[in-house]
């Protein structure tokens, strides 16, 4: 028997953007969306109205110390509002973003940075030594995300009026690289169409709603994590942002914003689950939980049975992310066929 995808209802104008390109999911969503939640951050939030703006204000700013169309740009930073912005603002002016690991040691960002050419990185401040290191390979050097200069272009400037900005889908948008297991890296280029038909077949599969609030528990540097922040910018969904996991911080999160989807890896989950004190009403609002990196494990599954769940096998090198989905009650219904991409679980469970 075949399980039915999670229910969607997903309207069609978000495919009507006039191009799939940066700009476009930013003017799509900033119509659409402008007065509602765009980013909830620990340190303040901004409406996609003014998220539009603000990555507009940076992609001036890029501009001005020297950043063209088709220049690499790094970022290293943390789960952060900035790191979206920067992103963004790095597209709009068809510059390509190449977000580093920050588990990975100098000599990786080192090898990734020079494979790449990127001339600028943007860094948070936590990681002020690697960037002091690395300021050598770069032609200009790098710009704190949360510094003062930074901070103060978000809200000066016209919007970019000086910039002539991306609207051309297929310029490139980022440069993942892959995790060198078998060798050195791999750098995969990634159009903003492709970046733009990733985020809407996530959207459609997922069926994200306007009115979902998201929180995405795994990396921004990995491209499953980057993807979703562009569906939830395309469908008007919420992004609840924080820096790194902790399982106290993310349930009093998940409480605190109503949160309704979530992206996770099947460890987080059992940390959360496996918690002592740990209560199903800890998590009542979720709609649907995403996991990928790895299969989950048939013991987590009947603990989170009450949501959608879905496995994404998102990889730099893909070109549309593949998800399989189960809908809430599944496994009371029908036990392990019904667990996407588990250990023997069968593939009508896809």
């Amino acid at each position: 028997m075949r399980v039915p995808m999670i229910d969607v209802n997903v309207s069609t104008d978000v495919i009507a953007s006039r191009a799939m390109s940066i700009v476009g999911m930013l003017d799509h969503a900033a119509t659409s969306f402008s007065s509602k939640a765009c980013v909830v951050a620990p340190e303040r939030s901004v409406t996609f109205l003014q998220f539009r703006a603000e990555v507009l204000n940076i992609a001036s700013w890029l501009h001005r110390i020297g950043i063209r169309p088709r220049d690499r740009v790094a970022i290293l930073d943390v789960n952060s509002l900035n790191f979206m912005l920067a992103a963004c603002a790095v597209g709009a002016i068809g510059a390509i973003i190449v977000p580093l690991n920050y588990r990975q040691r100098v000599p990786e960002m080192r090898y990734q940075i020079r494979d790449s050419g990127a001339r600028l990185l943007l860094v948070g401040s936590r990681y002020d030594s690697e960037a002091e290191a690395l300021a050598s390979d770069l032609e200009l050097g790098a710009r704190r995300l949360d510094g003062d200069v930074f901070q103060a272009c978000l809200s000066a400037g016209d919007g970019a009026a000086d910039v002539e900005l991306e609207h051309n889908s297929d310029s490139p948008f980022a440069i993942c690289y892959t995790s060198g297991t078998t060798g050195n890296p791999k750098g995969a280029v990634i159009t903003q169409r492709v970046a733009h038909m990733r985020a809407l077949k996530l959207l459609y599969e997922l069926g994200l709603r306007h009115d979902d609030v998201m929180h995405m528990t795994t990396p921004m540097f990995h491209i499953s994590c980057l993807m979703l922040s562009l569906g939830g910018l395309l469908r008007g969904s919420t992004q609840v942002v924080a820096p790194q996991f902790d399982v106290d911080s993310t349930l009093a999160l998940i409480g605190r914003h109503g949160v309704t989807f979530i992206n996770v890896v099947p460890t987080i989950l059992s940390m959360i689950l496996n918690r002592p004190d740990f209560t199903p009403a800890m998590l009542k609002g979720l709609r649907v939980i995403m996991y990928t990196a790895a299969p989950i494990s048939f013991p987590i599954v009947p603990g989170i049975d009450f949501a959608g769940v879905v496995r994404d096998s998102a990889a730099p090198e893909f070109a549309p992310a593949t998800a399989c989905c189960s809908p809430a009650g599944a496994w009371a219904r029908h036990g392990p066929a019904v667990l996407p991409n588990a250990p023997g679980s069968s593939p009508s469970g896809c």
